[in-house]
């Protein structure tokens, strides 16, 4: 019986539990001017706006449009920020014509995109259920409006209903972690960020799906906030200029996936920033319930702050909330003052919004600040805030240390410290949000893999469910590789393998260099006809063969450890596994031995063994699965763990406590590979067969011959003599034999030898 822990010590527990920061392993979006986070990243190191006259798919804005604010029926403004919603795979969801045609929109672009946020993480959908939960905010309820006439059928409620937005994901990738849909209005998303930190850190599940999404269907909403005087008649969201005369509403999609630091640390997973506090509260009593309230906001920030163990002048930049209006962005300017304002002068706190960029994405607008914020501490860099010409008479920031760029700007922090940002998004309900993001740890001096070396070349796989996807996710890495011309190929491509997922229409591209690679993905991309197209479950008709024990170079796999990530975390585990069952600190490198002395059967057992299994995992994570799987020797147990029927650490331990009992069993003994077959070995040997037993028949003329040392150091010698190629099998501690012998050499004394003596250090 588990004994309790001491109320002391409970507490010490659980307050580092609920303290530990969450790590960002995987996002993607699909915002105005930017179906992708590569292409969001473009847009913003540009500079541009991605906001749009609304189109005819939406509606008529001729009829609906008069310039005058108030005008019964009217919308005072022509433009918004829009995204592609029409076009859905349900077949790859297992969602029928007649079930997506009663969707919402809004949860066809949440499976999507959350689709490619597990992808990026390294999640792929299987039949395995994962304990990851699933946060999502959305508010609009404009596919209803527009239903409403319509006779309910059997989607009706499920393709409506707030709950199935996020009950959809969890079905769609078995997660059965906690499922929860968010509606605070703009700060939806925020909020369900906050959720899913705090249901990591309580231990309800060990990753979570985080997000939000907004499409604009309906005229209505637009209509009544024209009437509120809520929007910018120039259709431009001016956030902090004087001109500032309401916001723009735009609509998209952003999607996290989040875990605890330390649980992402051992899973070796791409870090790209993480999470140090966040905060939830609401305005209380105001001058109204859309009123925004600076006390609340200052009170938010500061809770957020005291959560990540920071202090004001510890953050460097921070995404506003910032809708552009002449009543909101002063408000959030005295409130950022009013907890930053005591900066040193020299290290003023830099700010700005997205929204200048975008629009207002109201449900999905704060995933889209912490999402532009990773982008800035992953590329040590602050955006250009736009629309900015003369700022607003009603905020001074002559005595206050803070600066609004509109100018993209290296993002500099001082030394030894990360760099950090805040992300705020307020509710019209009053409730707000904040969350503090940091900069994750630097990579390695290992993971910063080097370029393609002399002789090598470069793989990058590619998935989609249609060709026409395929021909653009293909571009976007070949403009990726252009606009970033320092990024190394090994990591870029590492990367997609990892993402890769197993979709029906398939490209590979092999390059010996960059402008190769490039070139390649382009070609790719206008003939993307040439891809294979495998069937309905992304499967194929192959088998993998998992070998026992046998030759295994010095050195094997090192290629694929330097850059392959995935392949390097296993080998790295089981070399720390092996270290941990030897009596004596082993100095071998991971992939080590093969010509050392010092290697021991269980070593080199291990070593074969976590070679396959990590190269399983590669192929693995490039999406191709087996029908079939086959193993002998230590193969065996790799094979098994391949299909599941243990654990990876399982088999790593019997695999070392098998060839101990070997070595402790046959201290003396072991194999010889024969190149012949029984009857011709029996002959050469003559009366030392007696000694030797046949161990194994891999074929008619490959033979395992067992039995003690000195048995088959005769042997080997009269196989010399009779020309038959043989080779000593590492089963018991002997060196690697390196090459097939065929004549017994003579010693300098006249004494016969063979091979056998000088590779076995006789």
């Amino acid at each position: 019986m588990t004994k309790p822990l001491a109320p002391t010590r409970f507490a010490q527990v659980l307050r580092k539990q609920l303290a530990e920061p969450i790590a960002v392993v995987g996002m993607a979006c699909r915002f105005p001017g930017a179906p992708s986070v590569p292409a969001f990243l473009t847009l913003l190191r540009e500079g541009r706006e991605a906001l749009e006259e609304v189109p005819k798919s939406r509606w008529d804005i001729d009829e609906l449009y008069a310039p005058e604010p108030g005008t019964p029926g009217k919308m005072c403004t022509r433009r918004g920020g829009f995204v592609e919603v029409d076009e859905f795979a349900g077949e790859f969801f297992e969602i029928s014509p007649r079930e997506a045609e009663a969707m919402d929109p809004q949860h066809r672009v949440l499976l999507e995109v959350a689709r490619e946020a597990l992808e990026a993480a390294g999640i792929r959908p299987g039949p395995e259920r994962r304990n990851a939960g699933v946060f999502v905010g959305l508010a609009t309820w404009d596919f209803s409006a527009l239903r409403s006439g319509l006779s309910p059928d059997a989607y009706s409620a499920t393709g409506q209903a707030f709950s199935s937005a996020a009950g959809r994901i969890s079905y769609a990738f078995n997660l059965s972690g906690p499922c929860v849909s968010v509606d605070t209005a703009c700060s939806s998303s925020l909020v369900a960020v906050h959720a899913a930190c705090a249901s990591l850190r309580a231990g309800e599940c060990d990753a979570a799906v985080a997000g939000g999404v907004n499409v604009i269907l309906d005229p209505a909403t637009t209509i009544a906030f024209s009437r509120a005087g809520m929007m910018a008649r120039d259709g431009r969201c001016k956030t902090f200029d004087e001109r500032a005369d309401g916001y723009v509403r735009g609509e998209g999609c952003g999607v996290v996936v989040l875990k605890r630091l330390s649980d992402a640390q051992k899973s070796g997973d791409r870090l790209l920033a993480v999470i140090r506090g966040s905060a939830v509260n609401h305005n209380g009593r105001s001058q109204g319930l859309t009123a925004p309230s600076a006390i609340a906001q200052q009170a938010l920030i500061r809770h957020a702050l005291a959560a990540a163990g920071l202090g004001p002048e510890d953050v460097d930049y921070l995404e506003a909330h910032g809708t552009g209006t002449s009543l909101g962005d002063p408000q959030e300017m005295d409130a950022i003052a009013g907890v930053f304002g005591r900066r040193p002068p020299r290290r003023p706190l830099h700010v700005g919004s997205v929204k200048t960029n975008i629009g207002h994405l109201e449900a999905a607008a704060g995933v889209a600040g912490l999402i532009k914020a990773v982008l800035a501490l992953q590329h040590r860099e602050l955006f250009p805030h736009l629309h900015l010409r003369s700022l607003n008479p009603e905020i001074d920031l002559s005595q206050r240390p803070l600066v609004i760029d509109t100018a993209r700007v290296p993002w500099r922090a001082p030394a030894g410290r990360p760099r950090v940002a805040g992300v705020s998004s307020f509710g019209v309900s009053g409730t707000n949000a904040h969350v503090v993001v940091a900069q994750a740890a630097e990579a390695t001096e290992r993971e910063q893999v080097a370029d393609v070396r002399a002789g090598q070349v470069v793989v990058m796989p590619l998935s989609a469910r249609t060709d026409g996807e395929l021909a653009a996710v293909a571009e976007a890495y070949a403009d990726h590789l252009h606009t970033h011309p320092s990024a190394d190929l090994h990591a870029v491509c590492a990367e997609a393998i990892e993402r890769v997922a197993p979709l029906p229409h398939r490209l590979a591209v092999v390059a010996s260099d960059r402008a190769e690679l490039e070139e390649r993905l382009r070609t790719g991309r206008r003939a993307v006809s040439d891809s294979k197209s495998a069937g309905s479950d992304g499967s194929a008709n192959i088998g993998f063969l998992f070998t026992g024990e046998g030759f295994l170079a010095a050195g094997a796999g090192v290629d694929l450890y330097d850059t392959q990530p995935i392949f390097r975390r296993i080998i790295d585990a089981a070399a720390s596994s092996t270290r941990a069952h030897s009596p004596a600190p082993s100095s071998e490198a991971p992939l080590g031995g093969g010509s050392g002395a010092t290697e021991t059967p269980a070593s080199a057992d291990a070593r074969l063994f976590a070679l396959q299994w990590a190269l399983y995992e590669v192929w693995r994570a490039a999406g191709l699965t087996p029908r079939a799987i086959f193993g002998y020797g230590v193969g065996e147990i790799a094979a098994a763990c391949a299909a599941g029927a243990m654990s990876f650490e399982d088999g790593l331990d019997l695999v070392v406590h098998r060839a101990r009992f070997i070595e402790r069993f046959s201290p003396e003994g072991g194999l010889l590979l024969v190149k012949a077959g029984e009857g011709r070995i029996r002959s050469a040997a003559g009366d030392e067969w007696a000694k030797l037993s046949v161990a194994g028949i891999d074929g008619p003329s490959n033979t395992l011959v067992s039995g003690d040392d000195a048995s088959l150091r005769e042997l080997s010698i009269a196989l010399d003599a009779a020309r038959v190629e043989w080779r000593r099998l590492n089963v018991s501690g002997q060196r690697y034999c390196r090459r097939w012998t065929r004549r017994p050499p003579s010693s300098s004394d006249g004494r016969r030898t063979s091979s056998f003596d000088r590779l076995s250090g006789r």
